[in-house]
């Protein structure tokens, strides 16, 4: 089971993913914060188009993503290498921040599909399905995570 261990966190994070798509408060919750702070921040594109501000949004949240990916794992990998286990508050920690930029950035990759159709319908869509379609990443960043950690556990 311990070979496992951050799977099954990634897993439990996805299943409580779909269990919050069904109060349909909860995906709000968590895309509400990063939309501000980024639409917050992109304001001072003044005049320009949404498409426009709405890709500089994506990026910049798919960067974020990127950066913090980045320095959890090599935090797993000196972990693994050093100390033989690897730390699980510190990855239910990750995954919990990832919540607040995996499922917003998923929201805008969806939205920008249709960005010429009427605001609130298509809110309403993309919402539910980008925040679906988000949570099954989750069970990815675990299978990375034990993949990297048992490298270096199962060799030793």
């Amino acid at each position: 089971m311990e070979k496992y261990k951050l799977t099954i966190i990634g897993l439990c994070f996805t299943v409580l993913g779909f269990i919050a798509l069904c109060t349909v408060v909860a995906p709000y919750l968590f895309v509400k914060p990063a939309a501000s702070v980024m639409l917050g921040i992109f304001n001072e594109y003044g005049d320009k188009p949404f498409n426009t501000i709405g890709w500089s949004i994506v990026t910049t949240l798919a960067i974020a993503f990127i950066l913090i990916s980045i320095l959890f794992y090599s935090i797993i990998y000196w972990q693994a290498k050093k100390r033989n286990k690897s730390n699980t508050f510190l990855f239910i920690l990750f995954l919990i921040i990832q919540c607040f930029i995996v499922y917003p950035l998923g929201v805008y990759i969806n939205f920008a599909a249709g960005w010429d159709l009427p605001i609130a319908r298509h809110e309403v869509i993309t919402l539910r399905q980008a925040f679906g379609c988000s949570a099954i990443g989750f069970i990815f960043l675990g299978v990375l995570a034990d993949l990297i950690k048992n490298r270096f556990i199962i060799s030793k």
